[in-house]
C-alpha cells in the first residue's frame, strides 16, 4: 500500500487550485438566466441585453403553386443577438389584399390565391419582448394554371376506368 507523501499532497493542492481557479473564472463571465425567463438554459458569455429581434427576417426559399405559396424564412444566426437574445416565437407574412399568416415555425403558407398573380408582401418576426423591423417589398408570384390535361393524367384516368384500353 502506498503511503501519501509530501509530493502527493502538493500535487493535490495544486490540482485543487487549478480546478477552483477555472470555475471561479467561468462563473464571473457566464450566466444561464432564470427558469422560464429570457435566456434560461442557454449560457451566454457576458451580459447580453434582451430585446425584440433587432433585424427583419429574410426569405430563404419559396415554393409556388397555382393557388398557394410556401415561404421559408432564414433562421436567425445564433450568437449574434439579431433575435434579441430571446427565442423567436412568431413569424408573420403579410401580403396586399390577403389576411396575414402567422406561424411559430420559420415557414408560412398563403392559400386560396389566384393563379399567375403577383403579391406584394412584408415579413417580420417577434419574441415575447416585441416585433422585429419589417422587411417590405417582397414580391411573391403564383404559378399559372397548366393548359389542358396532361397525357399522364389522361392515361391514368383511362387505365383506372371500368373499361380500360388494351395497352394499359
Amino acid at each position: 500500500m502506498h503511503k501519501p507523501n509530501k509530493q502527493d499532497f502538493c500535487f493535490l493542492i495544486r490540482s485543487l487550485f487549478v480546478v477552483l481557479g477555472a470555475f471561479g473564472t467561468l462563473s464571473t463571465v457566464s450566466h444561464a438566466g432564470s427558469w422560464g425567463s429570457g435566456n434560461w438554459g442557454e449560457i451566454y458569455w457576458g451580459t447580453n441585453p434582451e430585446s425584440a429581434p433587432t433585424v427583419a427576417p429574410t426569405v430563404a426559399a419559396t415554393q409556388s403553386e397555382s393557388d398557394e405559396i410556401t415561404v421559408e424564412f432564414t433562421p436567425y444566426p445564433s450568437g449574434t443577438g439579431a433575435d434579441g437574445w430571446r427565442v423567436v416565437t412568431e413569424y408573420v407574412l403579410s401580403c396586399s389584399g390577403l389576411p396575414s399568416v402567422s406561424s411559430s415555425e420559420p415557414t408560412a403558407v398563403l392559400v386560396n390565391l389566384e393563379p399567375d398573380t403577383e403579391y406584394l408582401c412584408s415579413i417580420s418576426a417577434a419574441n415575447d419582448l416585441g416585433g422585429s423591423p419589417i422587411a417590405n417589398n417582397i414580391v411573391l408570384t403564383t404559378e399559372a394554371l397548366s393548359q389542358g390535361l396532361s397525357p399522364a393524367f389522361l392515361r391514368a384516368a383511362l387505365c383506372s376506368s371500368d373499361n380500360p384500353p388494351a395497352n394499359c
